[in-house]
């Protein structure tokens, strides 16, 4: 059995992880990315989801056009939620240690489960995430993304909100 940290400890680790969230979510929001103009239209609010539900390659090519965000700042909010997604899947996953901690004889491999889920919500963050960088350099040569590495893109954003989403049900089901 895993020994959890203390209650004291707790916060101060999700203090100290919840602070360059914090900073993260404000860094990424001020690149101030547009959504871009696709055929069809991009349904989605914000402009990275765009990039992080292509249909096809060529529609990832036009969300991804400089004409609407320069590549740079692609490659800058792409690069900034590395670091982001670590912060949140580990404060998310300090959350169920709390609760653990709070509910010692609470179901163990639930807890355990719910960390797993954040931990691949993660991973699967990393594989969009580089999908979204290698689709951005076949822009940047004038190529556009195969539909291949769109339905990569596509299928790592879509498991990563199931996984997160499912994960905060768990950390829900937990506080319960």
């Amino acid at each position: 059995m895993i020994a959890l940290p203390d209650t004291r400890r707790l916060a101060l680790a999700t203090l100290l992880v919840g602070l360059p969230l914090l900073a993260l979510t404000f860094a990424i929001g001020a690149i101030g990315l547009t959504l871009p103009e696709t055929t069809p239209p991009c349904p989605f609010v914000k402009a990275i989801l765009c990039a992080e539900l292509p249909p096809d390659g060529p529609w990832f090519a036009a969300a991804l056009a400089p004409a609407f965000n320069p590549l740079d700042a692609w490659r800058t909010s792409v690069w900034l939620d590395m670091p982001f997604l670590v912060a949140y899947a580990t404060l998310l996953s300090l959350g169920a240690a709390a609760l653990a901690a709070r509910l010692s004889n609470g179901p163990g491999r639930a807890r355990w489960g719910v960390v797993a889920l954040f931990v691949v919500g993660a991973v699967l963050d990393v594989v969009e995430n580089i999908g979204i960088l290698s689709a951005v350099g076949d822009v940047a040569a004038g190529d556009a993304p195969s539909d291949a590495l769109a339905a990569l893109t596509r299928t790592a954003a879509t498991a990563k909100f199931a996984a997160l989403g499912l994960g905060a049900l768990g950390l829900a089901g937990l506080a319960w």
